[in-house]
């Protein structure tokens, strides 16, 4: 059965999303993908740990886990208001991680809210049998000091198997961050297109076309010589008319006869 926890406080409570306000997405890839969480990481020696990413979150399938440095904090100081969203698909949820400085070393947050290291021994007050109420009360024990520093947080199983869960964000201090990875689709910048200033056709010697006066006659062809051929046409219906008259004269002279 498929659950949905966040570990935050004293117990794992059923919630449907924790919302987010800050997004670790960086950088882009090919074929539309974003190229997400990249300020999330493994050490060197952990490469086979890394969780796969997925378009909602990264999927933590047996041991596996994942960190995001900070600075800044000791064990007293460290901000204990931490947690994650997973959907878990068997097993347990992983856990809530620090690393440290002086001396390296990995703290654990329980389910319950309380803190381990595999640095202190089991049984003792620290250890993973022995947790306690938080990470100020490391100081002291074992080699944890005042001077311990907090160099960075993230989640993980530790090396038991049989666990799957899908991290789709977590939370450190007052701030929120997404594992989601979604498809990012760039648009196309339009390219602009250059202007030109008209130019005056001209003829092959590059002189300027000579064009029809706008005072000139124009006629239904556009010519500019259309008043002649219209006086031609007239004087011609003339001749045939002053013909035909006087054929009709002489017939009538000659029928008088």
């Amino acid at each position: 059965m498929r659950r949905i926890l966040t570990m935050a406080g004293a117990a794992a409570i059923t919630v449907l999303a924790v919302p987010a306000t800050a997004s670790a997405h960086t950088g882009s890839g090919t074929a539309g993908q974003t190229k997400c969480n990249a300020d999330w990481y493994v050490n060197p020696d952990e490469t086979a740990l890394k969780p796969k990413q997925l378009r909602s979150g990264m999927l933590f399938d047996g041991p596996s886990l994942i960190h995001h440095k900070t600075s800044g904090y000791t064990l007293k100081n460290v901000p204990t208001r931490d947690s994650f969203t997973a959907h878990v698909y068997a097993g347990s949820a992983p856990l809530f991680k620090m690393e440290t400085s002086n001396p390296y070393s990995t703290v654990n947050k329980t389910a319950d809210g309380k803190w381990w290291s595999s640095k202190i021994a089991a049984s003792e007050p620290g250890g993973q049998s022995n947790p306690v109420g938080s990470p100020a009360e490391l100081i002291g024990k074992g080699a944890y000091t005042e001077a311990t520093t907090v160099a960075s947080f993230g989640v993980g199983y530790g090396n038991d198997t049989g666990n799957k869960a899908l991290v789709t964000s977590v939370r450190f201090g007052s701030r929120f961050y997404s594992l989601a990875c979604k498809p990012h689709h760039p648009h196309p910048t339009p390219t602009p297109t250059p202007t030109t200033s008209p130019t005056t056709p001209g003829g092959d010697d590059g002189s300027t076309p000579t064009t029809v006066p706008s005072g000139a006659p124009q006629t239904g062809d556009g010519s500019a010589g259309g008043g002649s051929n219209t006086t031609l046409m007239a004087a011609g219906g003339l001749v045939v008319v002053l013909g035909v008259g006087g054929g009709l004269v002489l017939w009538r002279r000659r029928s008088q006869n």
